[in-house]
């Protein structure tokens, strides 16, 4: 890639910890961090049938985790340098994120699809503003690896769009 990376960062959770060791391999220079603060967790969502199998006080625990880990990092490079961090984490993660990023309702990430091991990359502009560069791309994945979390598959739901 044209870019060097400035940081490796993947939460607690094993899958996410094991994928981020892997990617560390081709990143020698880069030392893995941990952050719990990004682990697998369950946001609120509009979607009531979630919202009855989940504990008032773990989402709130989980949206302080996110929104504490946007701040600090979602934020301008200090300086000229540009920073470029690679951050590995699960898709309720991630998509909150997203939602953030495009500054929509927070509760819409459950609205969102995602591959497992897809790439979402934002960029953040010397100003504060952001753009959501790709999400969920898994064009890296070859087809019969593919795995999708929060929605049915996604050929049936083009199918049925087409109709």
């Amino acid at each position: 890639m044209p870019i060097a990376f400035s940081s490796l960062t993947s939460s607690t959770m094993t899958r996410a910890r094991q994928t981020a060791q892997v990617i560390g391999r081709d990143f020698p220079g880069l030392e893995l961090k941990q952050e719990p603060s990004i682990s697998e967790c369950t946001p609120p969502t509009w979607r009531k049938d979630i919202m009855a199998e989940e504990k008032a006080e773990e989402m709130e625990q989980c949206v302080k985790n996110i929104e504490g880990f946007f701040k600090e990092r979602f934020v301008p490079s200090p300086g000229a340098a540009d920073r470029h961090d690679l951050v590995v984490c699960h898709g309720n993660v991630i998509r909150y994120i997203a939602a953030k990023v495009l500054r929509v309702d927070t509760m819409s990430w459950l609205q969102m699809s995602i591959s497992n091991c897809s790439l979402t990359i934002v960029r953040v502009n010397p100003d504060g503003t952001m753009k959501l560069d790709a999400f969920g791309d898994y064009g890296h994945i070859p087809e019969n690896m593919r795995t999708f979390t929060g929605g049915d598959d996604p050929d049936k739901e083009l199918n049925n769009f087409a109709q």
